[in-house]
């Protein structure tokens, strides 16, 4: 399935955060945004944001080399070797702006 596809498909809930995260992957030189059934991977050497659908919000998981307290994630955060997996959920493109940064991060941190 293509980006477009997958947008012209989402759930009017999903299409504005979903559109917001693609157009900034964009600017992430080698991220790779692949549209599967539950949503959207963001990937570069492996996966570092997952962004699932759910029936109000778009459940945002961001895999980080630190805890992060400050937005404080939705779900308790899952540590996974020595990457610590969070979880936000995000409604509105306001929701996903203060979490850009910790996208870019996350980016980063997959080098």
């Amino acid at each position: 399935m293509s980006v477009e596809d997958y947008l012209a498909t989402a759930p009017e809930h999903e299409r504005p955060v979903a559109a917001a995260l693609i157009a900034h992957a964009a600017g992430l030189e080698e991220a790779v945004v692949e549209p599967v059934s539950v949503g959207l991977i963001l990937k570069r050497r492996s996966t570092f944001v997952m962004a699932r659908t759910m029936t109000r919000w778009v459940s945002l998981g961001i895999s980080l080399p630190r805890v992060v307290a400050d937005p404080a994630p939705d779900r308790k955060v899952q540590q996974y070797s020595s990457t610590y997996h969070h979880v936000w959920n995000v409604r509105t493109v306001d929701d996903l702006l203060p979490l850009l940064g910790l996208v870019d991060e996350a980016y980063e941190a997959d080098a």
